[in-house]
């Protein structure tokens, strides 16, 4: 299974004593550079660059597609009142996973919002930490 990390799920599981577990869950992780921008903690830093070398996690290769539908989403979700406020990263990552066609990680309340409330990414698969546990019997 293939996954995209936001910065919000990697700073909170980076500090979770079972970290080696998301290794066991997700055979490929990517992440994009502007995410990697935003994880300031000296922990959550260690452990990507565990990730990165172990090559469970990539870096995604961003493209002008998906650029366009970055920009088509942002303008979206900045007219739905019942959408928070989203961070240029936070809309990357649903970008990617739907690209991607798979789970997103993520604790942040406005993507929770985009997917449940945007027609195009309702169906996307998104899971907090603990859902994540909960759907490996954790």
């Amino acid at each position: 299974m293939i996954a995209v990390l936001d910065a919000c799920f990697i700073i909170d599981w980076s500090s979770y004593r079972n970290k080696h577990l998301l290794e066991e869950f997700f055979k490929t992780m990517y992440i994009h550079e502007e995410v990697l921008r935003q994880v300031r903690s000296p922990v959550a830093i260690e452990y990507l660059g565990r990730l990165f070398t172990s090559g469970v996690l990539r870096l995604y290769p961003w493209s002008n597609t998906e650029e366009k539908e970055f920009n088509k989403l942002r303008d979206e979700v900045t007219r739905d009142p019942r959408i928070p406020s989203l961070e240029r990263p936070d809309i990357i990552c649903l970008v990617m996973a739907k690209t991607l066609d798979s789970v997103l990680l993520s604790e942040n309340l406005g993507i929770h919002r985009v997917v449940q409330f945007h027609p195009r990414y309702r169906g996307l698969r998104l899971w907090t930490s603990l859902e994540l546990l909960e759907k490996h019997g954790l």
